[in-house]
């Protein structure tokens, strides 16, 4: 190849495609994948978070159960603990 832009001639393999066949045919995809659309198609944020939750959970236990590392609590916890920076100015990024 030649120009100093070589990447305009790669073929770039479709991973997205690749991907979702292969999660379609895990076991806990009707489980996982329903939690992940509820979570798309909902409109208010408490809903959604509570969906991606659920949806995180399963796929925590899943990936324990390859013990491939040390097991984690699939609970949801706190993103941003009461002592962030947030709390410590008195703003919050989420309103």
């Amino acid at each position: 190849m030649s120009g100093s832009d070589s990447s305009a001639n790669v073929l770039w393999v479709p991973y997205s495609n690749w991907l979702m066949t292969a999660f379609a045919q895990l076991s806990l995809a009707d489980q996982v994948g329903r939690r992940l659309r509820n979570a798309l198609s909902v409109a208010q944020w408490r809903e959604r978070e509570a969906a991606f939750c659920v949806a995180a959970g399963h796929l925590t236990g899943a990936t324990d159960r390859l013990c491939l590392a040390e097991p984690l609590d699939p609970a949801p916890r706190v993103f941003i603990p009461e002592t962030s920076m947030y709390s410590r100015l008195g703003t919050s990024p989420i309103r």
